[in-house]
């Protein structure tokens, strides 16, 4: 739904982040440097908006000292996350991303925890995942509102950001990139980008406060034996089998969900105080608003993420993905919705914490249905009882539907969509074997997703008229607009 400009995650909640420069489309797409000229790529790096088609504009490196180092400090992956880098920013060459999440932690008291063990990875995907362990770094990392700016950098301190530029320049001919030792994958189209396990240790020992040092392992969606992309993203998908190409959405998935099982069990027997119920059951109509649509601008970077993981996905043309997208995003956000959902207790994770019905009291009397619909779909969903793999496919399928209004190439878009669906059926086969019924089940529930999904447009733009000086994140704008409703509404 919507947001403002909050802390990362308000007091207890989570903001957006992102990057704009339109297209014919009206979306934004950030094309990556390595990637094919017209494939999509999303950069959760700066704080407004999220995906950006055109290339960056390269720099000049200009004549003058500064302008040389500026170039210089922008081949420097960000220190904290290794996404690209925009200058240096509270005395370390970080992204826009991180530069405001510590802007916005320095602005005012904040009480970040993390649900773990005080170790998490922080990487271009997993950052928005732990605030308290991001910002740990950054700190670690030397970040403060004191630090030296940009402009009075030193003749050694420059001599040692060009020495480290030349450094990531050699390093990226050969395939790697220094910074983090993130791995840059490409062929076929694909380009991924994996940061080795032995490297994310070596960078938390490097680059975290000593205390975190001893801590245990944080489970991460990405498996601890594999950490190069599965064989298949490097694939186009005509040359995939139905068996490679289920692993491969569902490695996608797992790779790019918001909380891993460990996570959400922990969550699940978290004691959670009432009064911090009452506090949500208070909270000003608008204020709830703005915490929901963060919620879901975190989701749906997530779910881009997800996408470009899809093999195929990439192989359409820029306008489809983004219609694809357009249309999508919310629905999948319910599926990852239903990971997060305790049927015993009635509640949903919100944040850090599961959250029950009423604890969204102040919703409009039409919101608060749409609310409780929302949570009678997830419930039905989990009497399905499906795999980590089925809810990969599946979202996969409902992502990648040659139905959804404005798409053009209707025939390569269902040729995928059958490709996914018989990895599905192979999987469901072994899975719920003697259950013929449990797909058929499942796409009934697709017709109350789209349901969903055209209830939530109408219900945003009311409020949207209601609350005309609300901001909403650049991300969730693109997403959800007029131009949505139109695209949900002829579903």
């Amino acid at each position: 739904m919507s947001s403002s400009p909050k802390d990362e995650d308000g007091t207890p909640y989570i903001p957006p982040v992102s990057q704009t420069v339109t297209n014919d489309a009206g979306m934004t797409l950030v094309r990556d440097d390595n990637a094919l000229p017209h494939s999509v790529q999303y950069s959760p790096s700066t704080e407004e908006s999220s995906l950006q088609f055109s290339p960056p504009v390269p720099n000049s490196g200009g004549e003058s000292r500064v302008s040389n180092t500026r170039a210089q400090i922008e081949v420097i992956p960000c220190k904290v996350c290794g996404d690209k880098s925009s200058g240096v920013h509270y005395g370390v060459i970080t992204c826009e991303g991180c530069k405001g999440f510590f802007r916005r932690s320095q602005s005012g008291p904040v009480n970040y925890q993390c649900p773990r063990n005080k170790n998490c990875v922080i990487d271009r995907v997993n950052r928005n995942r732990c605030q308290y362990c991001r910002l740990q770094k950054c700190l670690a990392l030397g970040m403060s509102r004191d630090a030296v700016k940009f402009g009075r950098m030193s003749k050694k301190q420059r001599e040692k950001v060009e020495d480290e530029a030349n450094m990531v320049k050699a390093s990226r001919l050969n395939g790697t990139i220094i910074q983090g030792q993130f791995s840059t994958y490409q062929t076929n189209g694909y380009s991924f980008t994996a940061q080795p396990l032995a490297a994310q240790q070596q960078q938390q020992q490097q680059q975290q406060p000593a205390e975190y040092i001893n801590e245990s392992p944080m489970y991460t969606p990405t498996s601890t034996v594999q950490t190069a992309p599965h064989p298949v993203l490097l694939t186009r998908v005509v040359e995939v089998s139905p068996v490679n190409l289920g692993k491969a959405i569902t490695e996608a998935h797992l790779r790019t969900c918001l909380y891993s099982n460990d996570q959400i069990d922990q969550l699940k027997h978290q004691h959670l105080p009432q009064e911090q119920v009452e506090i949500y059951k208070r909270l000003p109509h608008r204020h709830l608003w703005i915490e929901i649509a963060d919620k879901i601008t975190l989701a749906v970077q997530q779910i881009i993420e997800f996408a470009k993981m899809i093999p195929g996905f990439m192989e359409l043309s820029q306008d489809d993905q983004i219609m694809l997208l357009k249309a999508g995003s919310f629905e999948l956000a319910l599926m990852q919705l239903c990971r997060v959902f305790d049927a015993a207790t009635n509640r949903v994770v919100f944040g850090n914490m599961f959250l029950p019905l009423e604890a969204f009291a102040t919703l409009t009397d039409e919101e608060f249905h749409l609310m409780s619909a929302i949570f009678d779909f997830v419930k039905n969903i989990q009497l399905l009882h499906i795999t980590e793999s089925e809810m990969a496919m599946l979202s996969a399928l409902i992502l990648i539907s040659s139905d959804r209004p404005g798409v053009k190439e209707v025939s390569e878009i269902q040729q995928l969509h059958d490709r996914i669906l018989t990895a599905l059926k192979l999987e469901m086969g072994v899975n719920h074997a003697g259950d013929e019924d449990i797909l058929k089940r499942f796409v009934e529930q697709a017709g109350v997703l789209r349901s969903l999904s055209a209830r939530h447009i109408r219900v945003l733009n009311a409020f949207k008229e209601e609350a005309p000086d609300i901001e909403f994140p650049a991300l969730h704008k693109e997403l959800f607009s007029i131009e949505t409703e139109a695209v949900v509404s002829n579903m």
